[in-house]
């Protein structure tokens, strides 16, 4: 399914201690869920984007299979694959709850009536 998909990356800069802390740590649970994911100085950093000033910067975290999506691409593949998945969408329906039942959803409450489903 076609969702305009740009790996491009990303990068996220600390400027402080405490903020690099966060990156690390947010490195670390990255790490531990299967995903690439670099700390790295702000010379590197200012490697992989050159305009940007380095000189106030504590380290950076660099995401090499991070991107981008077109929403409206996005947005079509995303229902398509619902639909093949025996889902179906609504539209111009406006949800005004969420049922639940023993704590789990169990259906959507709309101005159109109320829909159960295995999954919300």
């Amino acid at each position: 399914l076609a969702t305009g998909w740009k790996n491009c990356g990303s990068l996220s800069v600390a400027r402080t201690a405490d903020r690099m802390t966060v990156l690390k740590r947010t490195a670390a649970s990255a790490r531990a869920q299967g995903v690439e994911i670099d700390v790295i100085s702000p010379r590197e950093a200012g490697d992989l984007w050159p305009v940007m000033a380095t000189n106030d910067l504590v380290g950076a975290v660099w995401l090499p299979g991070d991107g981008k999506a077109n929403p409206t691409d996005l947005t079509q593949s995303l229902a398509k694959g619902a639909r093949n998945g025996g889902a179906k969408i609504f539209e111009r329906v406006k949800v005004t709850g969420i049922s639940v039942s023993n704590g789990v959803a169990c259906g959507v409450e709309t101005d159109h009536g109320d829909i159960a489903a295995e999954i919300v």
